[in-house]
């Protein structure tokens, strides 16, 4: 039986990460940490989990741990994941896995000695459409792949209420920050981490600096609402991408990833394809099990058969080095080169 410990007490914890623990054989959540005691108390309560502390260090004085689930504020991240692994505790964290993809290196290290596993929580990866596409990839069905189109886009997302979102010291970025660690980390692991040549971007803070005089968001917002850019590959793939919270569209919500091959083109997750599948009808949430449970049991079974080597991490790794890139490019206004890590 591993014993899992959820840090944080928001409603990423209770809305997705404890529904799915509760559906996963062989393990028992016997705790909830948050430094806002009675909001983990009340989220204890409503699950019928027996402890509860304001920090991790207390908690292990009371009961034994064997893993955490780290669904806590961005910038809390670093300093939580270090101090689970050095206690030798397994850690799945939520994305963005920390702010500053430099500090994966020591985290890396750090796990390898502890002899734990550590990832980051992308679900994405475990959606059916996802795990078809990279089987479809790994086959050529779609030939060279030449251009990639990334769209996730909110006409009003509920982030921009979230302080935790809409604050940058809170949250390390808007949507790019946001959307771009799940896109561009399931880009990355449907590429097998394919090198990169450079980046650019451009972000646009002009409709919520409208909203703001319209009382309509909040007047501290200091992210981004809008970004678009492209990823150049080392062999000419050229990924572009469109992120948005706040947008002028009919469309309340759009996310599709558009992939352009020499042989067809096919788009994720409706899986469209003319000579693969036929518009529409094969994927209509065929999954059997939710990506989130799936991206439980992958952890647990890491954890089971001893699996250390944190692999995905060099995923994580490099989807953060993009992201902090397509940053700088947007403060140069030019595009960036990518150095290998």
């Amino acid at each position: 039986m591993i014993k899992i410990a959820i840090i944080g007490a928001g409603k990423v914890a209770e809305n997705f990460h404890i529904p799915a623990w509760k559906k996963i054989k062989n393990i028992e959540v016997v705790g909830i940490v948050d430094s806002n005691i009675i909001k983990a108390k009340k989220l204890a309560k409503k699950h019928s989990i027996k402890n509860t502390a304001e920090n991790i260090d207390t908690l292990l004085k009371l009961i034994k741990v064997d893993a955490v689930d780290v669904c806590t504020s961005n910038f809390t991240h670093s300093q939580l994941i270090l101090r689970c692994i050095k206690n030798k505790l397994h850690v799945l964290c939520e994305k963005p896995f920390v702010l500053n993809y430099k500090d994966i290196g020591k985290i890396t290290q750090v796990s390898k000695k502890n002899k734990v596993v550590c990832l980051s929580a992308q679900h994405q990866r475990y959606r059916f459409p996802s795990i078809q596409l990279k089987n479809i990839l790994n086959k050529n069905k779609l030939g060279k792949i030449y251009a990639i189109h990334i769209e996730s886009l909110s006409s009003f997302s509920d982030a921009i209420q979230n302080i935790n979102f809409y604050k940058r010291k809170n949250s390390g970025g808007g949507p790019l920050m946001d959307l771009g660690s799940h896109f561009i980390d399931l880009l990355l692991w449907l590429l097998k981490n394919k090198k990169v040549n450079s980046v650019a971007a451009f972000s646009s803070f002009a409709l919520s600096k409208y909203l703001k005089k319209k009382k309509m968001i909040n007047k501290e917002s200091d992210i981004e609402d809008y970004s678009k850019g492209f990823i150049r590959f080392n062999d000419n793939l050229t990924v572009s991408f469109e992120f948005s919270y706040l947008l002028n569209s009919n469309i309340r919500k759009s996310q599709k990833i558009t992939f352009h091959g020499t042989k067809q083109t096919l788009i994720w997750p409706d899986m469209t394809s003319k000579k693969i599948f036929k518009k529409n009808s094969y994927f209509k949430e065929k999954e059997k099990e939710k990506a989130s449970i799936l991206m439980l049991k992958n952890f647990t079974n890491l954890i089971m058969t001893k699996q250390y080597h944190n692999k995905d991490l060099k995923i994580t790794k490099n989807t953060l080095k993009i992201i902090k890139l397509l940053y700088d490019s947007i403060k140069k206004g030019k595009e960036v080169k990518f150095e290998n890590i």
